[in-house]
């Protein structure tokens, strides 16, 4: 899908389709899902900085370990193309660990709420960013740790999260209680 097309959808639409295109790169074996480790994959040889576009990188890349956040911030990076790196990887390491800024892009699609159960799913524990959470808001994250303790492997609780995001119209809903 177009970067233009992409833009005319509404948020949850747009969380389908990033959903979508990380099931297809699950597939395609050019993600891996690893818990603890937001982004990390090879650099690309030849000149990357920070105005390098991110879905160029991903593209490049043979393989790519992600959790929740950072499954979600590469398939909106194949949807947006006007993502940039924001930054000149390690010299040394070659390599992309822990990029920062990138949860404001999600949060624009998600919200803060969806994204701390999405990565308290896959984590399964408890990843709350924001710590004024409401009781309900609590009993949610309950509901997506045990969502996430239905998969052993990480792939597929990846995989599960993706799939509850589509059949949902756009939501993670872990327990009908969400359903309000």
């Amino acid at each position: 899908m177009s970067t233009r097309k992409f833009e005319t959808l509404t948020p949850r639409g747009k969380a389908v389709r990033v959903a979508q295109d990380v099931l297809s790169q699950l597939a395609a074996k050019k993600l891996s899902a690893m818990p603890g480790v937001y982004v990390d994959m090879a650099v690309p040889t030849g000149v990357v900085d920070h105005n390098t576009p991110f879905c160029s990188i991903l593209m490049s890349s043979s393989r790519c370990e992600v959790c929740a956040l950072g499954g979600l911030f590469m398939g909106l990076a194949i949807n947006n193309k006007g993502i940039t790196l924001g930054f000149t990887p390690d010299v040394y390491t070659k390599s992309i660990c822990q990029p920062s800024g990138f949860r404001n892009d999600l949060v624009a699609i998600f919200g803060c709420h969806q994204l701390d159960m999405i990565e308290s799913a896959f984590e399964r524990d408890d990843m709350t960013y924001d710590w004024n959470d409401e009781v309900e808001q609590l009993e949610n994250i309950k509901d997506a740790i045990a969502f996430g303790n239905n998969f052993v492997d990480p792939d597929a609780r990846l995989a599960g999260i993706m799939q509850n995001i589509i059949d949902n119209r756009g939501e993670f809903r872990p327990c009908l209680r969400d359903l309000r």
